[in-house]
């Protein structure tokens, strides 16, 4: 009989005609999230080639006002995803839906990561349904600050995980500053969110780019200063609530989008409409931010890969292979040949300005490729505060096989990736604590509290792994691959 081993001894026993028993499958879904870090390399790649491509980009759009474009729009995909019971529980989460009109364009190389986050189907672990940390969907995260609280050994990891709107916004105050009255370019926290001092030096310690949506500030053209004033924002404004920032920095977020939309450049050719489709949207109550709102004037009325290594790039790439190498393990499964779903222009992501004038929806069904994780195979690392932790050589591993392309996908976007310590050094962390070396042991405890979270145990065994590759480069091939009009 079909699936039942024909010389099982207990074959024949048990056969009570019509009271056999039947098995179904276990229908019931298992929980994940994604770490994000990998989202804001790829936009410090991408702002890096619009700014070699088109030198009007460069002189007037600061890489802080790109940057926090891009995480507004990363905040309006992973709030699509949410039930509406979860979004209203969060402050900052259920007013994202005022933001919605004036993130009308996005760069298709982010929106393929965007695409790839949501609910799948592991193929023998069964449905896999996204959520965020509860700490994000609290009341805790809201307007005022735009931040997930205090830093402490109970919320670093999610600034390490998940860059924070309030701390995008902060980077471009600090160029606006370091502009203004040039000084040292490493700045810090509002006082309410930064972590305590708990190390053995004098030192005290100060934010790396872990913390995502930080960086050291920097000095503006006078072009990205006139369009970082259409925030009207004054110089003396109060860091302890960013609330009418992100209510003026509507203007900013549709001049962005209309400049994506008008320009005849490799900006425009790397960028399509965006429409995220919300079930989400609607506000029950008011409040004192509502009425804020509403008092805003709006003026706009949006089969192996070839791969090389970082120092061979200025000359032709060496190749090797990188498919999945197959672990010892009898039980690992293997997921059939799939291709991207055909409403991703994978193969020619340019397109011409007739493209603008369709509706591009994201559905809530993510990658299969989130399903594979990330570990960072660099046998040293010196300190750097700019170097982020998700860069450097890496290998992909699996409990399932996938065919080349999503391994190669699974490296550039690296939605799941274990922190963990190189030659003894805490590169992960989103505060140096001199120099990684005295991190306190409690973050080191809870370092993975986002890669662990949901009910992911069996997900993160590793049946099936990569060779190492290089994620600097490989993200620029992929940006270069769709930067070329074919």
């Amino acid at each position: 009989m079909e699936g039942k081993p024909l010389t099982d001894p207990l074959d024949s026993y048990f056969v009570i005609p019509g009271n056999n028993l039947s098995l179904t499958g276990n229908v019931l879904a298992q929980h994940f999230t994604v770490t994000t870090d990998s989202y804001i390399s790829l936009c410090f790649h991408l702002y890096e080639l619009l700014c070699a491509e088109d030198s009007r980009f460069k002189d007037e759009v600061p890489e802080s006002a790109f940057q926090y474009y891009a995480i507004m729009l990363l905040w309006q995909r992973l709030r699509q995803l949410l039930p509406l019971s979860v979004v209203r529980s969060s402050p900052f989460l259920d007013k994202l839906s005022y933001f919605e009109e004036h993130l009308m364009m996005i760069p298709r190389p982010l929106e393929i990561y965007l695409k790839g986050i949501g609910n799948f189907r592991h193929p023998y672990l069964g449905e896999m349904r996204f959520q965020l940390p509860s700490a994000i969907t609290s009341q805790k995260f809201d307007l005022t600050t735009g931040a997930f609280g205090k830093i402490t050994d109970k919320t670093h990891f999610l600034y390490e995980a998940f860059p924070a709107p309030g701390v995008a916004a902060l980077r471009i105050l600090a160029d606006l500053k370091h502009t203004n009255s040039p000084g040292d370019p490493i700045w810090d926290l509002p006082q309410h969110l930064r972590p305590d001092h708990e190390v053995k030096t004098n030192q005290v310690p100060m934010p790396t780019i872990n913390l995502l949506g930080w960086f050291p500030a920097q000095s503006l053209t006078d072009g990205q200063v006139r369009l970082l004033k259409t925030l009207g924002i004054p110089n003396d404004h109060s860091e302890d609530d960013m609330s009418i920032f992100f209510l003026n920095s509507c203007k900013l977020l549709r001049t962005i989008s209309e400049y994506f939309w008008s320009h005849k450049t490799v900006a425009s050719r790397l960028t399509s409409p965006l429409t995220f489709q919300f079930g989400t949207s609607a506000i029950s109550t008011t409040s004192s931010t509502d009425e804020v709102i509403k008092k805003v004037k709006l003026e706009e009325s949006s089969s192996s890969t070839v791969i090389a290594t970082k120092e061979t790039s200025t000359s032709k790439p060496v190749s090797f292979e990188f498919a999945l190498a197959d672990l010892p393990a009898s039980t690992s499964k293997e997921l059939s040949s799939q291709q991207f779903p055909e409403n991703i222009p994978v193969n020619n992501f340019c397109g011409d300005s007739t493209r603008f004038g369709s509706v591009n929806s994201m559905s809530t069904t993510g990658s299969i490729v989130q399903g594979l994780w990330i570990k960072k195979v660099d046998v040293d690392k010196p300190f750097d505060r700019y170097a982020l932790y998700c860069e450097g050589k890496i290998s992909v591993f699996s409990t399932m096989k996938v065919t080349d392309n999503f391994a190669t996908g699974g490296a550039v976007t690296a939605y799941r990736m274990p922190k963990e310590p190189i030659d003894n050094q805490h590169c992960w962390s989103c505060y140096d604590y001199n120099s990684y070396k005295e991190v306190p042991e409690s973050w080191i405890h809870t370092r993975n509290e986002v890669y662990n979270l949901g009910s992911i145990h069996e997900l993160n065994q590793s049946m099936w792994f990569t060779g190492a590759a290089d994620k600097w480069l490989l993200q620029h091939l992929f940006l270069e691959k769709h930067a070329t009009v074919k």
